[in-house]
Order: structure tokens, then C-alpha cells, then sequence
């Protein structure tokens, strides 16, 4: 089983990531924009990979996807449906979604995602500067449905089954139900 998740910064992809492997070791967990910089040369360069055309990011990472998905019999791949960069949303998936059994979308509210960003060291770049809080949370509120809608269509489009997980619950509920989600599969 392959497995594409997504979700905005700050839903808590990462924990569930290192928590899956913790609880399944045999899944493969990928960081998908750790992953793509160390795949494109530019390990750790976030203003790197937002500068690049998006004909030549979608193609590389297509390319990567490709030799992961070949590579991993049980994969869970953390990326994004869309991407919030200084206020601009942009679409960041393609054809390459088809080559997963199943995306998840790790669903937080607008507050969630405020709380959890605050005291977090990494630059997200989320929002343009000189926003008020009032602001901030308008824009990822509009950006958290869109990621919802986008969720459903590629759902939809590509024919796949798609599993909502509720990122306001404890990361070791939130893994608990993926696992049993995964079982039901069949692994």
C-alpha cells in the first residue's frame, strides 16, 4: 500500500510520520520536500524549491515519486494537494497522485495551524508580511478549504479511495487510526 498524505503546515504530517514508522517499521515514511531537495541538489533550501518553474518541479517530482513508488512496497509520502506560499496558493500535484492506493488529508482547523506555526522555529512562509492575526487566519481558513475541495477532486479524478484523518486529535490517536485504516486494506 501506497500512501500520499497531505495537509497545511502545522496539521502534524511529521508526527505522524514518525510515529507510523515507530508503530510500523516495515512502512517507508518520506518527508516529500526533504526528500525532493536532496533529490534536486539543494538539500535544506526552501527558497530554492519555491523559485523553481513549476513545469520543471512537476517533472522532477514525478521522477522521484516514480523511483519511490517502485522502490517501496509500503510507502507513506508527505507532501501537499496545494501549497499557501506568502499569501499565493499553488497547485503542486500532477498525474503522479495515480501512482498511490490511497491519499489521506490530516485535517486541523484554522486555529490549530496558528497555534502549532507560532512557536515553530521553521520559516513557513505561509503568509506576506504585516499581516494582522485577524488576516492570517481569513487567508488559511479560505486556503484550508481549497485544500479540502482539491482533496475531493483528486480523489475524484484519479479514481482513488481517500481517508480524512482529524489532525485535532492527540498524534497517537491520529496514528492509531491510520493504522487500523491501513489494516483494512490489507497492508
Amino acid at each position: 500500500m501506497r500512501f500520499f498524505l497531505g495537509g497545511v503546515n502545522g496539521a502534524g504530517k511529521t508526527t505522524l510520520l514518525q510515529k507510523t514508522k515507530e508503530a510500523r517499521p516495515e512502512f517507508e515514511v518520506v518527508k516529500g520536500s526533504q526528500e525532493f531537495m536532496a533529490f534536486l541538489g539543494i538539500p535544506g533550501d526552501y527558497e530554492a524549491l519555491r523559485a523553481l518553474p513549476e513545469p520543471y518541479a512537476l517533472q522532477k517530482l514525478e521522477e522521484m515519486v516514480d523511483g519511490l513508488v517502485r522502490k517501496h512496497e509500503f510507502l507513506v509520502f508527505d507532501a501537499h494537494y496545494l501549497n499557501l506560499v506568502r499569501g499565493k496558493v499553488k497547485k503542486v500535484t500532477s498525474p503522479y497522485l495515480q501512482r498511490f492506493d490511497v491519499l489521506l488529508l490530516l485535517k486541523v482547523s484554522p486555529e490549530t495551524v496558528l497555534k502549532r506555526t507560532a512557536n515553530d522555529p521553521r520559516e513557513r512562509a505561509l503568509f506576506p508580511e504585516g499581516l494582522s492575526e485577524a488576516q492570517e487566519f481569513e487567508m488559511l481558513s479560505k486556503y484550508i478549504a481549497q485544500q479540502d475541495e482539491e482533496f475531493e477532486r483528486l480523489c475524484s479524478t484519479y479514481k482513488i479511495q481517500g481517508k480524512v484523518l482529524d489532525g485535532e486529535h492527540t498524534p497517537d490517536e491520529v496514528v492509531k487510526e491510520f493504522i487500523a485504516f491501513a489494516d483494512t486494506l490489507g497492508r
